[in-house]
């Protein structure tokens, strides 16, 4: 039986097609953290502290984003797959856009 912190990232996942653009800077970010299994601390303050000072990020793109940042309840391998594929579909479709998208969340991010 799936947990509900873990069911809301499975809702989560599922979405990728419909984020909002404001989250898809830190995409690459979120998919290094998890990409061995282990959100470790100084990873999960380093990512929350960059999206802490982005003024252009709402409440529900917070969310989106915390909810992926949650150490209790890690992304499945399915999950880290699809968010690879969303990753490398935004680079193919718009390599100059996807560019600037990591440099709006700072110079630490590229």
């Amino acid at each position: 039986m799936k947990s509900q912190t873990s069911a809301g990232l499975q809702d989560v996942s599922q979405g990728l097609d419909q984020l909002e653009p404001s989250v898809l800077p830190f995409l690459p970010m979120i998919y290094v953290a998890w990409a061995d299994s282990d959100l470790t601390p100084a990873e999960h303050e380093s990512i929350c502290e960059k999206i802490k000072y982005q003024p252009w990020l709402d409440a529900t793109s917070r969310q989106w984003l915390d909810r992926w940042l949650d150490p209790k309840a890690p992304p499945s391998a399915s999950q880290l797959q699809t968010l690879l594929t969303s990753i490398q579909l935004l680079a193919r479709e718009a390599p100059e856009s996807a560019t600037q998208l990591a440099h709006r969340a700072g110079p630490q991010a590229v």
